[in-house]
């Protein structure tokens, strides 16, 4: 059975960062190109990282955010959106 660890954090990845992410790169610009890409991977890295870590008060923090910045800010990942 699959199990979502760290759910509230995985909500907000799946529905609120990635959602923004990804309608940045409809408006793709060749000179944002690499912010774009370094954007997925400071994701990548940073969910990998929470894996590892206590995160009992960014869950609380993060449970009702719906803006992208906001969630990442709480996250710590550097993102431009």
């Amino acid at each position: 059975m699959d199990e979502i660890v760290k759910e509230p954090i995985y909500r907000s990845y799946t529905r609120v960062i990635m959602p923004a992410l990804f309608n940045n790169l409809k408006e793709m610009r060749p000179e944002k190109v690499q912010s774009y890409a370094k954007n997925f991977e400071i994701l990548f890295e940073g969910m990998i990282e929470i894996l590892k870590t206590d995160t009992r008060k960014v869950e609380r923090k993060i449970k009702r955010v719906s803006d992208a910045q906001k969630a990442a800010g709480i996250l710590n990942f550097n993102l431009e959106f």
